[in-house]
């Protein structure tokens, strides 16, 4: 795990390297090197995970010194390919970097088809000028870039690119309403205007005799979750321990010991029982995080599951956070970004740091296996949300006559908005009556071209079930534009690696043809999980109720300091926000919340604000 940064340009741009290897320094601590040409350059920056050596250093050249690379990540396949691909070639390293590297040469961009990993890279023909640059099928590891037709700028992190003595800083307006209102910035935008993410399962090619040739592919598509399995619910748990034992298996693989952030839940769970089959299970330890506040706390069934599994369990207690730790994280996450779980992510990463660099999670399973409560909440409010048009048109037109801040005027604005849009935006709807009440009129003008774009670009119109459209938009949207860029960030802020085994591709595929029936009904979803977990695990891992891994941001907004806290920055005469946003209805608002004078639950609404102020604050002065 690392990262990276450079140019490929007609004349690349003098840049101080020793402040773009600071500016991403804490991805890679523990090695770094700089490589350039006519029309290029290479930075990297080193965490080391396989071959300790020298030999692992980046940028890496073939021993023809043609073809050169920085890769920042894994291919967990690495030795199968060796194996099939070039076993007949001699190596200077253990590494995965030179296989992936081997391959490139040999197979160009067709290589991407075999690789099982996360990983962005670019890599570089010397000779011919040819460059290939791409992400991982499911967006695990990042890739950010600018371009602008003459110059082809990336890095793994956007405040790298922000170091170049030309770097623009200016506010891209599209993505500022994004985050507004789905609180975070989603596909191909950034914040800044002329800067761009690789979409995952994406490449570009080039060459830097031609940059205005620049070109960008998809080599992946996400599944649609069909359900055409005909085989029995016994067949399927059968068929899945196959595969996910070696999606286990081959993420075991490092020269350095690996951890599992085990919580109460089930994914983390299956996690460690596979993990302790594959490996030995004294060189497998567990971490936990254990909160004071018990509603947070999953410590208790995790260790219960250590102990059943035989695995050595550690817990990490997690004193409380406090609000004006948000200033800390918008440090590594470089743009707004309002999952307020990101909070207690940093700080698990960073006690895990002192006791290892890599660990397993059970991010993914959720998407794949239907787990999230929205998912039972649609089918649960079918008949709800199919009710006639007229009477949908009465409840919208009936949300108007209540205070737009009150309960009844949501919950009679989300049954009158069309059924597609309300469970695609489930847990927060897009007209939700507080921004009616708290947005700008220039905000809120721009919300419905904005839904619709949203919904034609990502939510499917051909008469799948509503559980699998739910499913195709986390996988395409929320997975890698939320939750893999909250891990990625805690994670590398802290120099440490986390891997997924619910996010090997195969196992995303394989789940999209389980029917249904086995993955929810209107109570529970993961049914095949949950099935299987009964062959591993104790009861009371099964059965759990799912708790997340959330933050008080209702009592920290709630009590006197945090009030106070959130009603100083938003009045500061420097406040961000302060054209898109009605500071006095705000100021209500918080007042009502600390008050208990409203039924409805604001803290999540208010940490998105102080987030982009926070960030303002940090990236624009």
């Amino acid at each position: 795990m690392c990262g990276f940064f450079g140019e490929i340009a007609t004349k690349p741009s003098e840049v101080n390297l020793a402040e773009l290897h600071k500016s991403i320094f804490h991805r890679g601590p523990d090695d770094s090197g700089s490589e350039k040409g006519e029309h290029w350059m290479l930075g990297f920056n080193r965490l080391s995970i396989i071959d300790l050596s020298e030999s692992g250093h980046q940028p890496m050249w073939d021993s023809s010194h043609r073809y050169v690379i920085v890769f920042n990540g894994e291919i967990y396949n690495y030795k199968e390919l060796k194996e099939t691909f070039v076993n007949d070639v001699t190596l200077r390293s253990s590494s995965d970097t030179e296989i992936l590297l081997r391959l490139l040469i040999d197979k160009k961009e067709s290589a991407l088809q075999y690789l099982n990993g996360m990983f962005s890279f670019v890599f570089i023909d010397t000779v011919s000028g040819d460059f290939i640059a791409a992400r991982d099928r499911l967006g695990v590891k990042p890739f950010y870039y600018f371009y602008n037709k003459t110059t082809f700028r990336f890095a793994s992190e956007l405040k790298a690119l922000l170091k170049w003595p030309d770097a623009t800083r200016d506010i891209n307006p599209e993505a500022l309403n994004e985050y507004l209102f789905l609180k975070y910035i989603s596909g191909e935008k950034t914040i800044f205007k002329d800067y761009y993410k690789l979409k995952a399962a994406h490449f570009i090619k080039g060459n830097f005799n031609a940059p205005e040739h620049l070109s960008i592919q998809r080599y992946w598509e996400m599944p649609v979750h069909e359900g055409m399995s005909e085989k029995s619910i016994g067949e399927l748990e059968e068929s899945f321990e196959s595969i996910f034992s070696n999606a286990v298996s081959i993420r075991l693989r490092s020269d350095v010991p690996v951890g599992i952030f085990l919580s109460g839940g089930i994914d983390s769970s299956l996690v460690g029982a596979f993990a302790s089959k594959t490996s030995h299970r004294e060189q497998i330890a567990a971490f936990t995080v254990g909160y004071n506040e018990k509603k947070y706390d999953e410590s208790g069934v995790a260790r219960q599951t250590a102990k059943h599994l035989g695995i050595r369990s550690e817990t990490i207690l997690l004193g409380p956070s406090r609000l004006s730790d948000i200033d800390t994280l918008v440090e590594y996450y470089d743009e707004p970004f309002a999952d307020s779980s990101a909070l207690p992510s940093y700080h698990l990463c960073k006690a895990a740091a002192e006791h290892g660099t890599v660990f397993l999670t059970g991010d993914g399973g959720d998407e794949s296996f239907a787990g999230y409560r929205r998912y039972i909440r649609a089918l649960n409010n079918a008949s709800i949300q199919n009710i006639p048009g007229v009477l949908k048109s009465l409840s919208k037109t009936a949300s108007s006559v209540f205070a737009k801040y009150s309960n009844i005027a949501y919950k009679l604005r989300k049954v009158g908005t069309d059924t597609e849009t309300s469970v695609a935006f489930m847990d927060d709807l897009p007209y939700n009556p507080i921004y009616d009440y708290v947005y700008s009129d220039g905000v809120i003008a721009n919300r419905s071209q904005w839904v619709k774009d949203k919904m034609e670009q990502y939510w499917l119109k051909n008469g799948f079930p509503i559980t699998a459209k739910q499913q195709y938009w986390d996988l395409a949207l929320y997975l890698p534009d939320d939750i893999l860029v909250k891990m990625d960030r805690a994670s590398m802020a802290n120099s440490i690696e986390v891997r997924s085994p619910f996010l090997d591709y195969r196992i995303v595929e394989w789940a999209a043809t389980i029917p249904g029936k086995y993955l929810i009904d209107n109570q529970k979803g993961k049914k095949l999980l949950r099935d299987l977990c009964n062959k591993y695990l104790p009861s009371t891992v099964t059965n759990a109720p799912k708790s997340g891994f959330g933050v008080p941001l209702h009592d920290w907004f709630a009590a006197k300091e945090g009030n106070a806290f959130f009603k100083q920055r938003i009045t500061d005469p420097s406040f961000a926000l302060k054209n898109n946003i009605k500071v006095d209805h705000l100021c209500k608002i918080a007042d009502m919340h600390m008050n208990q004078q409203s039924q409805r639950r604001f803290g999540e609404f208010f940490w998105a604000i102080l987030m982009y102020d926070a960030w303002y604050r940090k990236y624009m002065y």
